[in-house]
């Protein structure tokens, strides 16, 4: 069997509410987010795998997905709309494409030290929200250096 290089894709769900003050759109959702973690490395001979997938979607679901999950995500600042879920303030315009770059820049140096393998891509596909389904922005990971992600990380709040 060989050993080559291979490109999973492990995704992970979270039902929220998004709200955009500056794009005139107000609360979006509820809907579902599906998180796709593009992760690149050889197959684990021992295991036939190349990296656990219960084990990255519990670090998905330790780091964003229990701060995240049936929240009202919106940024710090701005007066908190009616919605269905209670707010989670965050840093930054909770856009699809900033959701995507927030975990790509902070679960790659985990995967990188913990697994050995390489986060590569993070993808948000919008699954329910009507008029928006299908819909995906996608991060690319250009070996995030420490220092970078120390100057991000406070976007996660």
């Amino acid at each position: 069997m060989s050993t080559s290089n291979f490109l999973v894709s492990i995704s992970n769900d979270i039902q929220v509410q998004l709200y955009f003050s500056n794009a005139g759109s107000g609360v979006i959702g509820p809907g579902v987010l599906r998180f796709n973690l593009g992760i690149l490395g050889n197959i684990n001979e021992e295991t036939g795998f190349v990296i656990p997938y219960p084990t990255i979607q519990a670090l998905f679901d330790r780091t964003f997905g229990v701060a995240w999950n049936k929240r009202l995500l919106i940024e710090r600042g701005q007066k908190v709309p009616e919605s269905l879920f209670p707010p989670r303030f965050v840093r930054f315009i909770p856009s699809s494409e900033n959701l995507a770059r927030v975990v790509g820049i902070t679960l790659a140096p985990i995967i990188r030290k913990r697994f050995n393998k390489n986060l590569t891509f993070v993808r948000v596909i919008t699954l329910t929200n009507p008029g928006l389904i299908g819909t995906s922005a996608t991060y690319f990971i250009k070996g995030v250096s420490p220092s970078h992600v120390k100057k991000n990380i406070e976007l996660l709040d």
